[in-house]
């Protein structure tokens, strides 16, 4: 949910930390995760007492009370021509508001209200604002009328300034004299920003007074102090046309440009307790975080606008400038640019081909200071074979000094490779020019073009055998040169001239990780990174350690890596900067919401110190990774509401709270109040009596239904944040009469009772069996006799539980297709319901038909199971299909097995296995008879197979057993005993190449 309006006209941070805006389309609250609305007039004032009650004034009324846990709103004081404004609560408890003709009172505790009016004049609106020094004085700054003390001992203004007192020349009678948002800074200095004028600095103990202005001369509606990202204090002004800031210091204005592309007026500003500054404005909510002041983003001027791609692949920086401060930016097909950072300014030089067809990728500085610059050069659409050999090199020369290009010394992609792409370039200590193509390998020149041979063929070939890509290639502290490719990371040994792959049947490394960057660390060791990977290995090629997904690592494209004088490791991906310290073992990541112009940080790269530069696509990005580092958003972990059956109850009551039997629907949303980013929401929540284990989410909300009678105690946190707080909320669920103690011990006493009765029967036939056996004892063939009586009777008993089960399955199986028919009915679809009330009413005929007999045909048996599929496909609408095969040979007419032994277990995969899916899935049937006396039965289904499906019933507060598939097993068990057979099932997990749950498999043996 996102706010109801953009004009947002007012802002309050409630004692919770939650934030509350008064739009154009009613008051909403925002808890970091949504906005939640609570009514639809415009709103022009809103505060909040030291009792949690939000009053509020809106274009209609002129203050409202609204209780935030019910949700009750109360008209305190009435309809008004033009509505009420600016709301405020002073230290004592009295709410302030301001209507078109003077300035209102209301005490809660007394209910009474006061009225102020105030001189009219021509500027039809609301008449003032309320501000409180530290003396508990209250201030009012009349718009156009002046500013006032209130006098609490006589209840009336005293005018201080203005039309009303004799002091009425204190502002410029040529300019407007309008008041609007102030601050006391200490107990005797007012702020007040005084509309086309500037800004007022007024002293409350000599009346003396200051006006500053600016030569923009905006007009200032709002003001706030604040601090800038340097914790340095400043004025936060709101303005007719955007932000400014005003340093009190050196009394200066500085206007913001660019924010926003469209004209936007600032209408409120408020500080919040964590230091972000909220700015209602007429064109949504503007956030300013100083933890997020770490990353400055610069725009790359449209050079080429044909170009789609536009990422700066390159930063260098030019060691001629001793002041460092020039830097050279090689965009994707935007040509050089020059940045001097200090002015903020660049320039742009087209290489000596067309942008549009050079793709540039690297930039190289040599010893004569001369830049080289190289990239793929596609073919000019138009241009020959003959003319694109001439002019399109691929690498060109630049002169810094003269900023112009150079002839390049030399031509080689008609030597070296078979189209002139130069994906990586190097000029190591030697002064040796190492060039490579991704698909083609390595080649090695001096900076004249001649070709060094350091390696045979046959070395090279081992390196790029079976399709090997060279993706980025580095020259380490010792000058040995290494290599990322897609099959593992190598090294030249120049002794041996051979290459050297490091990854090959390492222990403890996963092989197969195509490494696409490489980098060394102060330390020495080479880290690299590759699809879904960080590894590190030391200077002589030693596997140390790697980290993947399950270490932290967001986004499996990790393509650039640069490690800082700490040695923590950057990594850009296609989802967001990563930094890694490997001191805490903890990944971090840095998106957009921080402030990076995108997420994609996959281009250029370069770090020195405590900056890193990080190329974007349109611009790039300055990284302050030591004041990065140091961002640790505070936590305010609060309830941000509590629903029981759907009805709110107070959220900061820290008293158990007794709920009824039927009350046992708890629904808890729950904010950290940081205002962070989403993918850093990450929560830990528990529930006393009913968890086993501490839940991971990363939402904001967590639901049990249907919960037992008993005590429970909620508990929520942030993970591995020491620095948070636990928050608990503790209720109980009340027991139904016949669940309570007294009635179980009523019910243990009858059971006492039947057990005693059964026992001293019991013992009655026990003596009479005696009995029989001495009497049996006489003769032996009336022994045998009675034997065979007893198995008979033995056999009768398990025949009679066995026919007791099938009473229990029917009635189940039944009740699940009435529930299935209640739901498909529901929709209205009367041809459907009619054709679904017909194929169960055949269900119900065979399942009653099926009842009376021990054994049915297995044709029969097939008909029910393929009837109640359909009725299940038909209810949910195409999300299950299936199939049924019989093998040849097998009569069905003739093989006989228990009834109902199948559906079960289909059943179960359908509601256990395919529901869970969106696309639903298939259920398969397969009979095959291996020999005369067996039937073997396969159900398969393509579900999200038992372990997902365990997880989630361990997030449903009630977990359901399957009754069917428990009588079925109980039934299987008696069959075994009954006829000393060997029914079985087993249960299979099916898993795709990937190794991912797939499916389900059972498997029935039945011996016929």
């Amino acid at each position: 949910m996102g706010l109801p309006s953009n004009t947002v006209t007012c802002a309050l941070e409630d004692k919770q930390g939650f934030m509350w805006f008064g739009t154009r389309r009613g008051l909403t609250r925002f808890d970091g995760y949504e906005f939640k609305d609570f009514n639809t007039d415009e709103i022009f004032g809103v505060a909040q007492s030291a009792d949690g009650t939000v009053y509020v004034s809106t274009d209609t009324e002129k203050l409202l009370a609204l209780d935030p846990v019910s949700n009750k709103i109360t008209v305190i004081d009435g309809k008004a021509d033009g509505g009420a404004f600016h709301t405020f609560i002073d230290s004592y408890g009295d709410v302030w508001y301001s209507d078109r003709n003077g300035i209102n009172r209301y005490n809660p505790k007394t209910k009474k209200r006061a009225y102020y009016p105030l001189k009219k004049t021509t500027y039809v609106w609301n008449k003032g604002r309320v501000v409180e020094d530290k003396n508990r004085t209250i201030w009012v700054l009349g718009l156009e009328v002046g500013l006032f003390r209130f006098d609490r001992k006589t209840n009336k203004l005293a005018c201080v300034v203005g039309l009303d007192c004799p002091r009425k020349n204190l502002f410029d009678a040529s300019a407007s004299s309008e008041l609007y948002q102030g601050f006391a800074e200490d107990t005797a200095i007012l702020w007040i920003a005084l509309g086309g004028q500037g800004l007022l600095r007024y002293n409350t103990v000599n009346n003396s007074y200051k006006i500053f202005s600016s030569a923009e001369k905006p007009f200032i509606f709002s003001l706030s102090k604040g601090k800038d990202s340097n914790n340095k204090p400043i004025f936060w002004i709101g303005t007719d046309n955007g932000i400014g800031i005003f340093d009190p210091k050196i009394e200066k204005f500085e206007f913001l440009k660019g924010i926003l592309p469209t004209h936007f007026s600032v209408n409120h500003i408020i500080q919040s307790r964590n230091g972000n500054v909220w700015f209602c404005t007429s064109e949504g909510l503007l956030l300013y975080s100083p933890h997020k002041q770490a990353i400055q983003s610069y725009k790359l001027p449209t050079f080429n606008p044909l170009a789609k791609n536009n990422n700066t692949n390159a930063i260098l920086q030019d060691r001629t400038d001793p002041s460092g401060q020039t830097f050279w930016l090689l965009s994707a097909y935007n040509g050089l640019w020059k940045w001097n950072r200090k002015t903020n300014t660049t320039t742009a030089f087209s290489v000596p081909t067309s942008n549009s067809t050079f793709e540039g990728l690297w930039l190289i500085q040599d010893t004569k200071n001369r830049i080289w610059v190289g990239g793929n050069q596609w073919k000019d659409n138009g241009v020959t074979s003959t003319e694109m050999q001439q002019k399109n090199e691929g690498i060109f020369l630049f002169d810094p000094q003269s900023e112009k290009f150079l002839p390049t010394p030399f031509t080689t992609h008609h030597s070296f490779f078979s189209v002139p792409f130069y994906s990586v370039g190097k000029i190591d200590t030697k002064n040796r020019f190492w060039i490579a193509n991704h698909y083609e390998g390595v080649h090695v020149l001096n900076l004249s073009g001649k070709e060094l041979l350091l390696w045979d063929k046959a070395a090279h070939d081992k390196m790029m055998k079976d399709g090997n890509w060279v993706m980025d290639i580095l020259e380490d502290k010792q000058g040995k040169m290494w290599f990322a490719t897609y099959k593992g990371l190598w090294y030249f040994n120049e002794q041996t001239k051979a290459f050297v792959d490091v990854t090959k049947d390492k222990t403890g490394f996963n092989n197969g990780k195509a490494f696409l960057k490489i980098a060394q660390a102060n330390d020495g060791n080479i880290w690299a990174v590759g699809w879904h990977f960080l590894a590190k290995f030391s200077a002589l090629g030693n596997f140390l350690k790697q980290w993947s997904k399950q270490d932290g690592i967001y986004d499996y494209e990790c393509r650039n890596i640069a490690v800082d004088e700490k040695n923590q490791a950057w990594i850009g991906t296609y989802d967001g900067l990563h930094r890694f310290d490997e001191s805490e073992n903890k990944f971090r990541r840095t998106t957009i919401e921080d402030g990076l112009l995108s997420n994609s940080t996959m281009a250029g790269f370069w770090l020195k110190g405590n900056e890193l530069i990080v190329g974007q696509n349109g611009g790039w990005n300055t990284v302050d990774t030591q004041k990065l580092g140091e961002v640790v958003p505070s936590t305010n972990l609060q309830f941000s509401e509590i629903l029981v059956n759907g009805r709110a109850v107070s959220t900061t009551n820290t008293a158990e709270i007794v709920l009824e039997r039927e009350e046992n629907d708890v629904q808890f949303s729950f904010t950290a109040l940081n205002f962070e980013k989403k993918h850093l929401r990450n929560f830990q929540y528990f529930l006393e009596n009913w968890d086993d284990k501490w839940q991971n989410t990363n939402q904001n909300t967590a639901s049990y239904s249907n919960l037992p009678p008993g005590n429970y105690v909620f508990h929520v946190k942030k993970p591995l944040e020491n620095w948070g707080r636990e928050l608990i909320f503790k209720f109980t669920v009340k027991s139904y009469w016949y669940e309570t103690l007294w009635s179980k011990a009523l019910l243990l006493l009858m059971l006492s009772a039947v057990f005693v009765y059964f026992y001293v029967s019991r013992r009655k036939y026990k003596q009479l069996f005696l009995r029989l056996q001495a009497k049996e004892a006489e003769n032996k063939e009336k022994d045998d006799e009675f034997s065979k009586i007893q198995i008979q009777f033995q056999q009768k008993i398990s025949q009679t539980e066995i026919t007791a089960l099938r009473a229990q399955m029917n009635p189940h199986f039944i009740f699940n297709c009435l529930n299935s028919i209640q739901l498909f009915t529901a929709q209205n679809e009367a041809e459907k319901a009619s054709e679904y009330l017909s194929k169960f009413s055949r269900l119900i005929r065979l399942v009653l038909e099926n009842s009376r007999s021990e054994k049915v045909t297995l044709e029969n048996e097939l008909e029910t199971l393929r009837l109640y599929i359909e009725m299940e496909a038909m209810r949910f609408k195409g999300k299950v299909s299936y199939h049924i095969n019989i093998a040849e040979g097998i009569d069905t007419s003739y093989i006989q097995i228990p009834p109902l032994l199948v559906q079960p277990f289909v059943e179960n995969a359908i509601w256990h296995g395919l529901m869970h899916k969106d696309a639903g899935g298939t259920i398969g049937v397969e009979v095959t008879q291996p020999n005369e006396n067996l039937l073997h039965i396969e159900i398969l289904d393509d579900g999200i197979g038992r372990e997902k499906a365990a997880e989630f019933k361990s997030k449903s507060a009630t977990i359901n057993k399957s009754f069917g598939m428990k009588v079925t097993n109980e039934r299987i068990e008696l069959i075994n005993q009954l006829y000393n057979s060997t029914t079985k099932v087993q249960v299979f997990d099916l898993n795709n190449q990937q190794g991912e749950a797939s499916g389900t498999k059972v498997v029935l043996e039945i011996p016929i």
